[in-house]
């Protein structure tokens, strides 16, 4: 007599074709969403995007001024931040047209921008 071989979920085909699928259908939603939320907010809100451009500007002055032995009263030169071998590679600017003041490494950079501050 032969025996019979008992089905599980394990050894079922209908894990790989069932199973697979919806593993990528919420793997895709988990990504695909929260960040989709997020552009949205930087898109209708220019002084958020504009914040975290401050706020680059800002940490690349303070690595700039380590480097270079620096003191928190000099003030860098577009040049030494901006630029294909230096901290940025591309320069910023302010999603509703601002200009951006760099300043001492001591203050924090400006917007031209009403509102748009760190």
């Amino acid at each position: 007599m032969k025996e019979v071989e008992k089905v599980t979920w394990r050894n079922s085909p209908w894990t790989i074709v069932i199973g697979f699928p919806l593993l990528v259908v919420f793997a895709l939603a988990f990504v695909v969403l929260p960040g989709s939320k997020r552009h949205h907010h930087h898109r209708r809100d220019p002084s958020a995007s504009c914040r975290v451009n401050l706020r680059q500007i800002e940490l690349v002055k303070k690595l700039w001024a380590e480097d270079e032995n620096k003191t928190t009263n000099d003030v860098p030169a577009h040049a030494d931040l901006f630029g294909a071998d230096n901290y940025l590679k591309q320069d910023l600017s302010c999603p509703a047209g601002g200009t951006y003041t760099l300043g001492s490494v001591g203050e924090k950079p400006r917007c031209s921008v009403p509102g748009h501050s760190l």
